[in-house]
């Protein structure tokens, strides 16, 4: 079976080193989901929230979908939807993975970050307790392989003894060829010098920030994040040594930080945002970076730990990519997933006047956004001549791309948002709002970019 999308429409969308499979392309033994004939949202209509608005689902052990692959891979990605825990919370499971018919290995799945209920579409009057209509049904699992399988493996996702969720709906899979871990440059030091330790589960947070802060500082030349697991409790920034604000609402500047490639050098984080009592805001969550200027980050992954927008208990979903972002701000492979928004570019001009800028010739290249409960990447608070090109959204929560040509600026006549470009881009079902929206401004630009599968929303919106 092909890959999608198909390759007429080569020329617009992303550049994807990933091939998607779709599950009812494949063969299966289980059953096919297709949705409503008016396509209903909101109601745990799962193929409804399916790309290509089917699914199968897997009830029994046994029951299983199966993809050949048309290139050479040693990564999966497995876009699927088990329950909610009865209590709400969610729930981790297992389903099984072969290739021509040997067992690979057990993949772990998860629904602690899907699972919304509500039937509103006040963005922040959904609650993770179940009951009623539920929303958000699918989040995705990955896993790195030992080898490399070739062109024309069969792979089988496969309900076994032990893989014991009351069902499992399989939408679609990702195969990738992902390169070797990148070498550290000589110019570079490794958040190892400043005492962090990979995949033992520890809070890196104070390591990465001294590496962040001694380069800023012009004492180091760039931030190397080598390949491991780092989690990170607090947002890295800059201590503002003015206290100006309840808040602390200064970012990093002049720093570049360089990672192994965004399937090997990832941040994580474990505490909900709302729980981490960090110095800046919790709507801004505990992971992540403040950018404030002339800042470069790539080949690095960014996983929150949200579960939901905003509302009861002050809860808070993070965001992965926040600040001012001034100007020669450059972006790019950066994978980020279960936060509220993945980039929210620019302050409030009340965040600090004297400060204040709107973010200027900003580059954003090679994104991968997903699984988010609002935006994907949103120029706002005056952005100009910015771009996003080559890059993959999938199952956000509000614009996976927008302009937003807000009045929290310092002269609204003037300052507002232009001349942004999203191009080449990939966006898939976004779960709520747009594919990509433009509100106000003027000359920005929509190019060449794939947008289908939305919920309950345009592709495109420009108001």
């Amino acid at each position: 079976m092909a890959p999608e999308p198909s390759a007429a429409a080569a020329a617009r969308g992303a550049s994807s080193p990933f091939a998607e499979y779709e599950a009812e392309d494949g063969s299966y033994d289980g059953t096919l989901l297709e949705t409503d004939a008016t396509r209903t949202f909101g109601h745990t209509n799962f193929a409804t929230e399916s790309s290509g608005r089917k699914s199968v689902r897997l009830d029994s052990t046994g029951q299983y979908v199966e993809f050949t692959s048309a290139g050479s891979t040693n990564s999966i990605v497995v876009r699927n939807s088990i329950p909610d825990a009865p209590g709400g919370g969610g729930q981790d499971k297992t389903l099984s993975l072969y290739a021509d018919g040997a067992f690979v290995q057990k993949l772990d799945l998860s629904s602690k970050h899907s699972w919304l209920y509500g039937s509103t579409d006040d963005p922040e009057g959904l609650t993770n307790n179940p009951g009623g209509d539920a929303r958000r049904l699918f989040d995705e699992s990955h896993a790195l392989l030992d080898k490399t399988y070739p062109e024309g493996t069969t792979f089988r996702l496969q309900r076994d003894a032990g893989d014991d969720a009351a069902y499992y709906v399989v939408d679609l899979i990702d195969l990738e060829q992902v390169a070797p871990p990148a070498s550290k440059p000589a110019e570079c030091t490794s958040i190892t010098e400043y005492g962090a330790v990979p995949d033992d589960g520890k809070d890196d947070t104070d390591a990465i920030q001294a590496a962040v802060t001694a380069d800023q500082n012009g004492e180091i030349d760039c931030v190397w994040i080598p390949a491991g697991q780092w989690r990170q409790e607090q947002k890295i920034l800059t201590d503002d040594p003015l206290n100006r604000g309840q808040y602390n609402q200064v970012g990093i500047s002049d720093v570049t930080i360089r990672g192994a490639g965004m399937w090997h050098s990832q941040l994580y984080t474990l505490t909900a945002p709302q729980d981490a009592g960090g110095i800046n805001h919790p709507h801004e969550g505990n992971f992540g970076f403040d950018i404030d200027d002339n800042t470069k980050i790539s080949d690095i992954a960014i996983f929150g730990s949200g579960t939901i927008r905003g509302g009861e208990g002050n809860a808070e979903g993070g965001v992965g990519l926040n600040g001012r972002f001034g100007k020669n701000t450059k972006i790019s492979n950066v994978w980020i997933e279960h936060a509220n928004v993945a980039t929210w570019v620019g302050r409030d001009y009340s965040n600090i006047p004297e400060l204040w800028g709107p973010g200027d010739g900003l580059e954003f290249t090679g994104m991968r956004i997903r699984n988010t409960y609002a935006d994907g990447i949103n120029f706002t608070n005056g952005t100009r001549n910015s771009s996003v090109t080559d890059s993959s959204f999938r199952n956000t929560g509000d614009d996976s791309l927008a302009v937003w040509a807000s009045t929290y600026v310092k002269d609204p006549s003037v300052d507002v948002g232009h001349d942004n470009v999203f191009s080449n881009n990939t966006i898939q079902l976004p779960w709520r709002a747009n594919g990509i929206a433009v509100y106000g401004g003027y000359g920005n630009r929509i190019e060449n970019n794939l947008v289908y599968d939305t919920m309950n929303y345009p592709g495109i919106m420009l108001a």
